[in-house]
């Protein structure tokens, strides 16, 4: 069995601020922002140095350029206008691991838009043909029957299928709304669990106990949480203490 274990990284001010340099320790891919939901170039740029230093396969982290609600919050725009956003954002990290000697192997949107292309097929669409324009050889990390994923062949896309370890889902196997006060899972030991029975058995538990099938290639935890190190340890030790390999799943 192997296992890809992502997380979200470069997402603070500096890079003194966050705990990226440690989580990348634990991780074999990392969701780097691309600026505008947060962090700048300059994080952006020393993230790709730790990825390129660590081994870590790097991926595109775009999203809503809303920093007062870190993303988290649908924005609407025209095609043109996302299309555009979605093309500047990644083209940037492209553009800085060149400098770097690095290189970007897939994207996967940020927050809201994350969601919005799961479900919405025109912003489906635009993602994905705003990928295929930049490079075609680049993949698309995205959740179980989301629709970005499904349409991703038509593009001349891959898809890989994502699940997370800190994120409570919901009977129908999305993700549980932000919003509730139940979104977050918070006990570092639970997150290992969740890895593990997603990585061996490919369920998970909804949180009305319902066990729902999510066979994943990745397993997401967010870089911003408080307890990522820790989380990041612990995952990563229960996966290989299962006997599942940790592998980037675009490497």
């Amino acid at each position: 069995m192997r296992l890809d274990l992502n997380a979200d990284l470069g997402e603070a001010d500096s890079l003194e601020q966050s705990h990226d340099a440690l989580v990348m320790d634990h991780i074999t891919s990392a969701n780097v922002s691309c600026g505008r939901h947060a962090g700048n170039l300059e994080v952006m740029r020393r993230t790709v140095q730790l990825c390129r230093d660590a081994g870590v396969v790097i991926g595109a982290h775009p999203g809503y350029a809303d920093r007062a609600n870190f993303g988290r919050v649908s924005v609407p725009m025209s095609r043109e206008a996302l299309y555009d956003e979605l093309s500047d954002q990644i083209t940037a990290l492209l553009t800085v691991a060149a400098e770097e000697g690095a290189v970007v192997r897939y994207v996967k949107p940020h927050g809201a838009l994350y969601h919005d292309a799961s479900a919405d097929p025109e912003i489906a669409e635009v993602v994905l043909s705003a990928v295929a324009a930049i490079d075609p050889r680049l993949s698309v990390l995205h959740p179980p029957g989301a629709l970005f994923g499904q349409l991703a062949p038509s593009a001349g896309l891959s898809g890989h299928l994502e699940g997370f370890a800190d994120r409570a889902y919901l009977p129908d196997g999305t993700l549980v709304p932000r919003t509730r006060p139940d979104a977050m899972v918070t006990d570092v030991s639970e997150m290992g669990d969740r890895a593990v029975r997603m990585a061996t058995d490919g369920t998970v538990i909804a949180v009305d106990g319902t066990v729902l099938e999510l066979r994943v290639e990745s397993v997401c935890l967010h870089g911003d949480s408080p307890s990522s190190v820790r989380a990041a340890g612990r995952i990563a030790s229960r996966l290989r203490d299962a006997g599942v390999q940790l592998k980037a799943f675009a490497s």
